[in-house]
C-alpha cells in the first residue's frame, strides 16, 4: 500500500501491525521480502509492531487481512469508538475472503497473498482516492 500511495495524489498514512505479539521487531518472512523486490517493492526495512487502542484513534479506518485479525481487532474496539474495520479483499474484485496465510507454505503461498493484497490495495486506494 505504502508503493502505491506514493504515487497517489492522496495524502494516506498507511501502517502495518499484528494483533498478536510473537513476531515484534521482527522483519517480514524472508520469502516475502523475495517475492516483493521480484515486484519492485522493498520491505526488508519494515519491521512488526502490535495493533493497540490508540489506533483506532490514530486512524480514520482498520484494514485486516483475514476474518480472524478482523474479529481480533473488534474486540479491542473501545466503547464508543466507530472507526471502521474491513477486510482488504472485501475491494478486491479479483479474489474474495481472506488473504491466504502462506506462513507454512512454499514459494507460490507468498506469490499468491502478494497478489492478492496488491488487488486489494489497488482497489482501497482507488475506493480512497474516489471518496467511497
Amino acid at each position: 500500500m505504502r508503493s502505491l500511495v506514493s504515487t497517489s495524489s492522496v495524502a494516506i498514512e498507511v501502517e502495518s501491525s499484528g494483533t498478536g505479539d510473537w513476531h515484534i521487531g521482527k522483519a517480514p518472512d524472508r520469502r516475502m521480502q523475495s517475492v516483493s523486490l521480484n515486484k519492485g517493492i522493498d520491505i526488508s526495512p519494515l519491521r512488526a509492531q502490535q495493533f493497540n487502542l490508540s489506533d483506532f484513534e490514530r486512524f480514520d479506518l482498520i484494514v485486516a487481512m483475514d476474518e480472524s485479525n478482523r474479529a481480533d481487532v473488534e474486540r479491542l474496539r473501545p466503547s464508543g469508538c466507530v472507526t471502521p474495520v474491513v477486510k482488504l479483499l472485501d475491494y478486491s474484485s479479483e479474489f474474495r475472503g481472506d488473504v491466504y496465510d502462506p506462513y507454512y507454505g512454499d514459494t507460490e503461498g507468498f506469490e499468491l497473498t502478494f497478489s492478492q493484497i496488491h488487488s486489494g490495495c489497488v482497489a482501497l486506494l482507488e475506493a480512497i482516492e474516489h471518496g467511497a
